[in-house]
């Protein structure tokens, strides 16, 4: 793992009064838009260097945002909990 980056989550972390330990594992849990000519070589990447736990595609919430209320409550509802450090996924 980049060193950088350790110290940057290290910073981050202390700023949170948390603290990590490098020699240990976390799970992290990220989400990106990638162009679709990319997937397959951002997944074997993420296989060749750290241990893959997930790979999945997400539907494009954009439309169903934009027309189903009850899908716009459940996004509130999901960004005022990660507020207060609950997670949900849907």
């Amino acid at each position: 793992m980049n060193l950088v980056y350790l110290e940057k989550m290290k910073a981050k972390n202390l700023k949170e009064n948390k603290m990590i330990n490098p020699e240990e594992l976390t799970t992290v849990n990220i989400t990106l838009k990638v162009e679709n000519k990319k997937i397959v070589g951002l997944e074997d990447f993420l296989n060749k260097h750290f241990d893959l736990i997930s790979f999945e595609f997400l539907t494009d919430t954009d439309k169903m945002y934009a027309e189903d209320k009850e899908f716009k409550k459940l996004v509130k509802l999901s960004s005022d909990l990660k507020k207060k450090e609950v997670r949900i996924y849907f």
